[in-house]
């Protein structure tokens, strides 16, 4: 007995991940390795670029400090830009989330 009408009562299955994908073992291989690939090509990309570590010719105020990694070495200006892009990025992607 439950208090919804026989039209709106539903079944539950429990059962986790019942419409995960599945690959099979060469599909599987094919994703390793381009995932593999791409994780090489990153490190070579990043070897690439000159050591922002090595000065502060990165930044373009000059009030910015050479920090431990070169991730980490960013003018203030560079992350004003960026953190300004990111907000109009996620107030774009709510108003779309939203319907507004």
């Amino acid at each position: 007995m439950s208090w919804l009408p026989d039209d709106l009562e539903f079944q539950f299955d429990g059962r986790p991940y019942l419409y995960e994908p599945e690959y099979t073992d060469e599909q599987l291989q094919d994703l390793e390795e381009r995932e593999r690939r791409e994780r090489e090509e990153l490190v070579e990309a990043e070897e690439s670029l000159p050591d922002r570590r090595a000065g502060n010719w990165w930044c373009s105020c000059w009030h910015c400090e050479v920090m431990a990694t070169n991730q980490e070495c960013l003018c203030c200006r560079d992350w004003d830009h960026i953190s300004s892009l990111l907000n109009l990025v996620l107030f774009d992607s709510k108003i779309n989330l939203f319907g507004l």
